[in-house]
């Protein structure tokens, strides 16, 4: 990827931060470092969504640099700067096309995806050996990875112009047959998306408009921005693959609770999530 990226456009000396984000000495700062010990901090600054620092010129000289650091930073890191990088992705794939660079974006997209996605870790807290992770409640499970693969769909999705990606990487897990990972992840994000306030039903547009006024009343300066916003409804539909039928999420719950150890290891978990999904407490139970 990166020799291509590399040679249509040089590196860039300054930044033309058309929004006045950041200072002159914070971006000669980021320029002189070595490319390889960028940080998600970099990233925001660099392709920030709706008032990136960089042009698309000077962006595309470094976005390789963005793809090597999700792939080494899957966790929080990456988690902070990964909408950004898909927004910048997003904003200009019209020119990205022209360039003939727009595919390999499509591939470390999907290499992203795919290897985050290549098992499914459940991390469990209890409150009798970890309090501080779990507060009031009995126990906490994390997925390992599954808040960065849920912010990338979300962004993905969000920002439209890179939707058939997402809409792509989530019929392999709705369409998946006798794939345990793959229907786990289906049921993780199926959850996690129900969380996503930009995204309908009817049901979450109070909600919506709820988090705009918090927003404009903590932002005052930027009330015609979160109205303008408001305007142009910013409540998108689920894409049909997180919203199936309820015999497609039977069946991959049945998947799951017939693959052995990735079930029975994790019941805590297990209990939660079909519970979330619809499906009621059913953890203890096989066909």
């Amino acid at each position: 990827m990166k020799s291509r990226f590399k040679t249509l456009y040089r590196k860039p000396k300054t930044l033309t931060d058309r929004y006045d984000e950041s200072s002159v000495e914070v971006i000669t700062r980021v320029l002189r470092k070595p490319e390889a010990e960028l940080g998600w901090n970099d990233f925001n600054l660099l392709f920030r969504a709706g008032v990136a620092a960089a042009s698309y010129e000077e962006g595309v000289y470094i976005l390789p640099e963005a793809f090597a650091f999700l792939c080494r930073n899957p966790k929080e890191d990456g988690v902070n700067c990964i909408a950004d990088a898909i927004w910048f992705i997003s904003e200009y794939a019209e020119q990205l096309g022209r360039d003939d660079l727009l595919e390999e974006c499509r591939e470390q997209i999907r290499a992203l995806l795919a290897e985050t996605t290549r098992e499914f870790v459940v991390c469990h807290w209890d409150k009798a050996t970890n309090p501080e992770m779990c507060g009031k409640r009995a126990h906490y499970n994390y997925v390992q990875n599954s808040q960065l693969v849920e912010t990338a769909l979300e962004a993905l999705l969000r920002f439209r112009a890179l939707k058939t990606w997402a809409e792509e990487f989530l019929d392999t897990l709705l369409n998946a047959r006798g794939e345990p990972v793959k229907s786990a992840w289906f049921l993780e994000l199926l959850q996690q998306a129900s969380k996503w306030i930009f995204f309908k039903p009817a049901a979450k547009e109070s909600a919506t408009r709820v988090f705009l006024d918090q927003q404009i009343q903590a932002m005052p300066g930027l009330a015609g921005v979160w109205e303008e916003l408001q305007q142009r409804n910013p409540s998108l539909e689920y894409p049909v693959q997180l919203a199936p039928e309820p015999a497609q999420i039977e069946y991959h719950a049945d998947v799951v609770r017939t693959s052995g150890a990735l079930f029975a290891e994790h019941p805590t978990y297990w209990a939660d999530r079909f519970r979330k999904v619809g499906l009621g407490d059913e953890s203890q139970t096989t066909p």
